[in-house]
């Protein structure tokens, strides 16, 4: 009797053992990081006022293009790619809802047809642009970006009067 009960602690004991292992290979798996995502890093932006002619569009009465370059840098050991990078753009002042859009060269583009593609050498710095129409007078314009699929949204305004 001694030796079944013996027999039957030590089976228990081996099946705690083996769920408490399981357990702890399972918690350390959900913490690993199974994406291989680039990581960008803004280190500059700048807005330069390019007129009313942007690829054989003219803008708008009352906008002028501006060209807004982004320069970031992949800090990781892969490459970027674009569907990672959002860029929204709209007006610093909420009550007007007219005074950005963007150019229809670039506004009809399917958004997803890059984005399998790699934009950004590991360990490179490059420029991306983005062309938007500008209402005449505006001073600052507020964009919403992303540039890493875990990172949340950010807002800047940008002076475009510098």
């Amino acid at each position: 009797m001694l030796r079944k009960l013996l027999a039957a602690a030590g089976v228990v004991m081996v099946v705690f053992f083996v769920i408490g292992t399981v357990g702890v290979i399972q918690e350390e798996r959900e913490d690993m990081v199974y994406s291989q995502d680039a990581i960008l890093e803004l280190s500059d932006i700048r807005c330069e006022n390019i007129g009313d002619q942007y690829k054989e569009q003219e803008a708008a009465d009352g906008y002028s293009f501006y060209r807004i370059v982004w320069t970031l840098e992949n800090e990781s050991i892969y490459e970027a790619y674009a569907g990672s990078l959002y860029f929204y753009y709209s007006s610093a002042d909420e009550s007007s809802y007219d005074d950005v859009y963007m150019p229809e060269a670039d506004s009809g583009r399917d958004v997803f047809y890059y984005s399998n593609e790699p934009v950004i050498p590991a360990g490179r710095t490059t420029d991306i642009e983005s062309i938007v129409g500008v209402k005449d007078g505006v001073e600052r314009i507020r964009v919403e970006y992303r540039l890493n699929y875990e990172d949340d949204y950010e807002n800047m305004e940008l002076n475009l009067q510098e």
